[in-house]
């Protein structure tokens, strides 16, 4: 149930807290589908209260031909947009060498990214691959949110063009601890960014206990976006919704402030062995292979 209020919260919060915006500078483009919070709230509502104009792309457009993104992006002089983690991957693989050298995308500072696992190789990638059209890390904005929040809770924009990681170890953080690695075992988990203003995020165990920095526990969010409950679902509602708390379901661990979010609760594969997986980080093993990666 989401209310007037918390879309006036999250929309504020988001263009002027996060992204800045400056409606007679910035332009957003976007081709997700208005049926996506991402893209109805973040590209339609939150605009809105900033004045900010917006230009849309039909969504089979991308779909047909991903760099079809980054044309417009060229051809509106667009300075900001957002897709999830996939669509960075799609469109840097299918852009062509010719199409990148007729495109200018230095006007861009926010590349918006998240509604799905963040792969820090996939922006990488897409960052190294378009670098000639003017794309910089620092334009990357890895971002965390959730239909429950309105849209979003908290962004992280990379700090003098490095995209900021935590590297640890995978057995470690099976067992609920982020303990920095830099061996083969270890895996990046991406900062989000502290909480959006007016709103908190903690890091919570099943005992309702907050728990402290680099210790994995579910992350439970208040603030004026967070909705009041489920729509005719008074179980589901009481399940979340914890006193003045959302239980969002999500993993994750906090470092220096930042947020970083290593899996989903019930996201997670078991195997024969009894060891739990995370399927973001198998996914991410698999996108390595020459083969599968291209699939």
């Amino acid at each position: 149930r989401v209310t007037h209020a918390n879309l006036a919260a999250n929309s504020f919060a988001i263009m002027r807290g996060a992204l800045a915006s400056d409606g007679t500078k910035d332009r957003g483009l976007s081709w997700l589908p208005l049926y996506h919070d991402m893209g109805l709230i973040g590209f339609v509502i939150a605009p809105m209260f900033d004045r900010t104009p917006v230009s849309f792309l039909p969504t089979m457009e991308f779909v047909k031909r991903p760099s079809y993104w980054l044309e417009m992006l060229h051809k509106h002089k667009a300075t900001i947009t957002f897709a999830p983690n996939f669509a960075y991957a799609l469109a840097a693989r299918r852009a062509k060498d010719s199409e990148i050298a007729s495109w200018d995308l230095s006007r861009i500072r926010v590349l918006g990214c998240g509604a799905e696992p963040i792969q820090p190789a996939t922006l990488r990638g897409f960052v190294e691959r378009l670098s000639k059209c003017g794309i910089t890390a620092k334009a990357l904005l890895p971002c965390y949110g959730m239909a429950e929040a309105t849209l979003a809770i908290s962004f992280a924009q990379s700090p003098g063009g490095v995209l900021r990681v935590d590297r640890v170890d995978a057995e470690a953080l099976r067992e609920g601890s982020a303990k920095s690695s830099e061996t083969d075992g270890s895996v990046e988990v991406v900062n989000c960014g502290p909480a959006l203003p007016k709103h908190d995020v903690c890091v919570m165990d099943a005992e309702g206990n907050t728990l402290p920095e680099r210790t994995v526990g579910e992350l439970c969010i208040r603030g004026p976006s967070i909705t009041k409950g489920y729509f005719q679902n008074a179980d589901g509602t009481a399940a979340a919704f914890k006193g003045e708390w959302l239980h969002s379901g999500d993993l994750g661990e906090f470092r220096d402030g930042f947020l970083y979010i290593t899996g989903r609760k019930k996201d997670i594969l078991i195997t024969a062995g009894g060891k739990n997986i995370a399927p973001k980080n198998l996914e991410s093993e698999l996108k390595q292979h020459p083969v599968v990666g291209e699939a």
